[in-house]
């Protein structure tokens, strides 16, 4: 073990070698040391290790396409996040802001219908609860097939027990809908709720 004092993690070439070549964790680095993974990390910032270890398209990619925060690239890297910021920056990225985020949030239609919708790279995207409820309880191919739709068995479109869900084709569901005296004899708990022709 090394002793307390020694001070080798400072040399960018001893540093290069554990971190880049050999690939190792800042924790095991630091570990061996004897100082704190935050030291560790403070060093690599300074010998601009993050880069000459990840390459700007790799950075580009994890941060772009794969959408990954500065907050996860570094974890992964095992860095702050002040060089992976650095090295976007100089590749010619655009920092991501808060408002490029949005915490997924429920949202109730006039229909009565309950979506989920949240926002990634100011793109905003929405999937109904139903739908979501019955892909966990039936699987992602039985609700995803082409002109499958969720049926609420008592019609009340907020109520999205998995009791009270079912699958069936989108026809199917039109001519449920078009005939309440069907719907009552399927569901004791069928409500005069205004019938939704829609999933």
């Amino acid at each position: 073990m090394s002793s307390m004092y020694d001070e080798k993690h400072k040399t960018e070439e001893w540093l290069c070698e554990q971190f880049r070549e050999k690939d190792r964790d800042v924790n095991d680095i630091a570990k061996e040391v004897g100082v704190s993974s935050t030291t560790i990390s403070r060093w690599i910032d300074n010998h601009e290790l993050i880069r000459k270890r990840h390459d700007e398209e790799l950075l580009k990619e994890k941060y772009l396409k794969e959408n990954e925060t500065l907050v996860e690239i570094a974890n992964e890297i095992g860095c702050s996040q002040s060089p992976v910021r650095k090295t976007l920056k100089e590749a010619g990225v655009e920092m991501k802001t808060r408002s490029d985020y949005a915490l997924p949030s429920l949202h109730v239609r006039p229909s009565g219908h309950v979506y989920i919708s949240e926002t990634l790279n100011r793109e905003t995207s929405q999937v109904q609860l139903h739908r979501l409820t019955a892909i966990a309880e039936y699987g992602w191919e039985e609700v995803t097939q082409e002109d499958t739709v969720v049926h609420h068995k008592n019609c009340i479109p907020w109520d999205n027990r998995p009791s009270n869900l079912e699958v069936m084709q989108r026809d199917e569901h039109t001519r449920l809908h078009d005939n309440p005296r069907r719907l009552r004899s399927l569901d004791p708990e069928w409500s005069q709720y205004e019938l939704i022709r829609t999933d």
